[in-house]
């Protein structure tokens, strides 16, 4: 059974080593000198950057400080292993997928108006994607299909003329590899820019023709954020 030093000091290198890969390191570069540049790129390394300062003070007493018999003089609390563990965790798992909401809801062109409203009622969704054979076609929201129904418009027809008909949602295609920080950047530019708030859609390469396998909204970002910080 490990030690708490040992998971402390196997943490640690989870995270330089992660952090070495944000700056596409090519020669070495010290924790310290690490942590200040990659808290410039990384939301998970700005949000705990007091922690990490704190834990290389920590790593390096562990490592450096030894009595004559060559025993560890730190030891982490279990409190201080946890929190070093978690950081490192979020650094691993960095992929937008794991954020994303899955499975993902989608409705194909040939539904009724009816049975997309039906559905989105029912599961409490405010966007839906909608695809035909040749991949993606648009998103409908709650909102155009009470426009619908109060211009007099039939349920019974196909959720397609209310994709065609629809306002233009700023939709981002993005394969499953891509990180959870690419993401953020993308709704804090479009806040900055004062655009429509973006729908993400992941699949397996990007490509509009395949299916998504995970989906990010502007209500999702709060829930990311928390668990981010």
């Amino acid at each position: 059974m490990s030690t708490n030093a040992e998971r402390f000091l196997n943490a640690y290198a989870g995270i330089e080593k992660e952090m070495n890969r944000i700056n596409g390191s090519e020669k070495y570069i010290g924790f310290a000198e690490l942590l200040g540049i990659c808290a410039k790129k990384n939301a998970v390394i700005k949000s705990n950057y007091e922690e990490l300062r704190q834990f290389n003070t920590l790593r390096n007493a562990i490592v450096h400080q030894r009595d004559n018999k060559q025993e560890i003089m730190a030891i982490p609390t279990d409190a201080v292993v946890e929190m070093i563990e978690m950081i490192e965790e979020l650094l691993v798992r960095r992929s937008a997928l794991n954020y994303s909401q899955y499975p993902v809801r989608y409705k194909t062109a040939d539904v009724t108006v009816n049975e997309a409203f039906t559905f989105m009622a029912d599961n409490n969704v405010a966007k839906l994607p909608v695809y035909d054979e040749n991949g993606f076609r648009g998103v409908i929201t709650m909102t155009e299909i009470a426009r619908w129904f109060s211009n007099g418009k039939s349920g019974e027809l196909p959720v397609e003329l209310l994709v065609q008909q629809g306002a233009r949602e700023e939709v981002y295609f993005m394969p499953k590899e891509t990180e959870i920080q690419e993401v953020l950047d993308i709704f804090a530019d479009n806040l900055w820019e004062k655009k429509i708030s973006p729908l993400i859609l992941i699949t397996e390469t990007g490509s509009k023709r395949e299916t998504p396998v995970g989906i990010i909204s502007i209500y999702d970002i709060a829930r990311i954020l928390e668990t981010l910080i």
